[in-house]
């Protein structure tokens, strides 16, 4: 029977492992750009850590025998300087406490702290500052307010301890509508379109048609009953035209237009990169961070006992503990480097045609069964490294998600992906005749004739997942 110190010991080796692996896990979920980050959090938590500046040329040292002692002397100073050791302080690397961390991203400032910076320029009465302010902060994410004005009103009442009526709140509204960008503040697309419209100088004729026809006719405008419109007005079918080209130049939402410049911009990086050459195609990844860390090597020494350190032992096993996790990161690294290209290797093998030519109607039908059949690896792993990651190709970059996709068989008993058939989908909708577009039927039966039948719920859902319109919004006069 095993002693309950060897059972302890057998359960702490267990966990150990455990977390290693969960620790696995998260560097193959990490894309490029977050494990940069990662690392560089590593390096600062881990001075058994550094990077490895391969490029540098060597720093010349006037006495380079003293060098190695006063590097450990510095190491030694470093624990006498503080009474409580770092090891006493020290969280397991690779515990529950282990921070995980976000991609880097672009900073710009949010559109709401733009808008709160026109606030302190804009001449507001002083009753509806603070009210504005709140309703920045009610807005979403598309810069609309979708909140009902009375709970606007009740909301901004409670949380500052004081009674506002509604009447204060549509003041507040109206100040905020004449900030940048326009259509800030809206409460409904139509009432955004009209405050672009409104804001527009040197209108013409066509532009206060446009104002009336937003204000009035919106709902014939929504479903194209453009017929109804030009009977109405009464207006030429050109002009109608025109008009509805003005209309069609305003944005739906206020923050969309200028997102770029308004929101905190995503930087894509690639993780890996796929060329090809007289019909070879290679892999590569776009970094190898394995390469760029190592380990120190006054604490390698230490460790090694190849100096005499006459510390505590607690302290002696604080550099061993902190060399261990250098190592094992590195090593980690490695194994998510060699995994990487094995999976990705597979998967251009798959799509080979697709990576020669860039038409997606080249792709494969895969599924991460597939690949994990053929790699060996465990469908998590693959899930994990193909999960928002992008590759450079000759045609761009591609999320590595998008080449995974189910099959169908066509009428000839031929499988094919999904990702084909909506390319199909958009071919023949590219065709249409616009006056008189395909409606979903017409989609399956044009479908039926290529050889693909499709039921026409899945017809309606390749097409909403193409931000394709239904028929009556793709209509034109």
């Amino acid at each position: 029977m095993p002693s309950i110190r060897h059972t302890q010991t057998l359960k702490q080796t267990n966990s150990f492992l455990l977390q290693q692996k969960l620790q696995l896990l998260h560097l193959m979920h990490l894309s490029t750009v977050a494990l940069e980050d990662y690392l560089k959090n590593q390096l600062e938590e881990n001075p058994a850590l550094e990077e490895n500046n391969v490029d540098e040329p060597e720093e010349v040292f006037s006495n380079e025998e003293a060098e190695p002692e006063n590097k450990l002397n510095e190491i030694a100073d470093y624990f006498d300087d503080d009474e409580t050791p770092d090891y006493k302080t020290y969280v397991n690397n690779s515990s529950s406490d282990d921070r995980v961390f976000s991609a880097p991203i672009a900073y710009a400032p949010s559109f709401r702290e733009q808008l709160k910076d026109q606030v302190k320029e804009y001449p507001l009465a002083p009753e509806i500052r603070r009210p504005v302010e709140y309703l920045i902060d009610s807005l979403d994410d598309d810069g609309y307010l979708r909140e009902k004005m009375s709970d606007l009103a009740d909301e901004y009442s409670f949380a500052n301890g004081t009674l506002i009526n509604v009447d204060v709140i549509e003041q507040a509204v109206k100040a905020l509508q004449q900030f940048d960008p326009p259509g800030i503040g809206a409460r409904s697309i139509q009432e955004c379109l009209l405050l672009q419209l409104q804001r527009r100088e040197n209108k013409d004729e066509k532009h206060l048609i446009a104002e009336q026809i937003i204000q009035n006719y919106f709902n014939e405008l929504s479903h194209k009953n453009f017929e109804k419109i030009e009977k109405q007005l009464p207006i030429s079918v050109e002009d109608l035209k025109e008009i509805i080209k003005i209309i069609s130049h305003l944005s739906p939402k206020p923050v969309f237009n200028a997102s770029k410049d308004w929101s905190s911009v995503q930087t894509i990086i690639p993780d890996f990169v796929i060329t090809g050459e007289n019909d070879q195609l290679e892999v590569t990844l776009t970094s190898n961070p394995s390469s760029t860390i190592q380990i120190n090597e006054d604490y390698k020494r230490i460790v090694n006992k190849e100096v005499e350190f006459p510390k505590q032992k607690k302290e002696f096993s604080y550099f061993r503990k902190k060399v261990n996790d250098a190592k094992w990161l590195i090593e980690a690294l490695q194994q998510r480097e060699h995994t990487f290209l094995e999976i990705v290797k597979v998967i251009v093998s798959i799509q080979r045609d697709f990576f020669l030519t860039g038409d997606k109607k080249d792709l494969r039908p895969m599924i991460l069964e597939d690949v994990a059949r053929l790699t060996g690896f465990d469908p998590s792993t693959v899930s994990r490294v193909t999960c928002n990651k992008y590759a450079q190709t000759p045609y761009g970059n591609i999320l590595m998600k998008d080449l995974f996709s189910v099959s169908m068989l066509t009428t000839d008993g031929e499988a094919v992906s999904t990702e084909k058939i909506k390319q199909v989908i958009v071919e023949i909708i590219e065709g249409e005749n616009k006056s008189n577009p395909f409606t979903d039927f017409d989609l399956v039966a044009q479908l039926r004739t290529k050889g693909f039948p499709i039921a026409r719920r899945t017809v309606a859902k390749y097409r909403e997942a193409l931000h394709l319109p239904h028929a009556r919004m793709r209509k034109l006069i």
